[in-house]
């Protein structure tokens, strides 16, 4: 469907497309306007906790939407500021490239976040994946 960018810029409606009102963890219905489901959190995959870290080590925001899922409030609650395991940032990654390659509107800023091809793209969400579990296990699933 056609959008204005303000529909876009809510996290929510941005990560929602690829999921299909699913939490991105469990695959539990979320909360839509037509029924009573999970509520709905934006959830940082690689935590926002480690935001400077990986700033300032792999030079990437955490906190733009390359990082960001939907997921239930009790993934995001019991996850909280763990790393989940790689299999998970390996779907952010995938999730990543379906909006590239489908003319998603915030594609561009997916791009300028984490780079200009695929294998630039994998290799920073790598990096930024091996820094964080430097600092914190990956362990976390639900």
């Amino acid at each position: 469907a056609d959008h204005p960018l303000s529909y876009w810029l809510s996290d929510a409606n941005a990560t929602d497309g690829y999921q299909d009102g699913k939490c991105f963890y469990c695959n539990s219905e979320l909360d839509t306007i037509n029924k009573l489901a999970k509520q709905t959190h934006v959830d940082h995959v690689i935590p926002k906790e480690l935001g400077d870290v990986i700033k300032l080590e792999v030079n990437v925001d955490v906190d733009l939407i390359w990082n960001l899922v939907n997921a239930c409030s009790d993934c995001n609650l019991s996850k909280s500021g763990r790393i989940p395991s790689y299999d998970y940032v390996r779907r952010v990654y995938e999730r990543n490239e379906y909006y590239i390659h489908s003319n998603h509107p915030l594609a561009d800023s997916i791009i300028l976040a984490i780079g200009k091809t695929p294998s630039k793209r994998r290799g920073t969400v790598q990096r930024v994946f091996d820094v964080a579990v430097c600092y914190r296990p990956s362990s976390w699933h639900p």
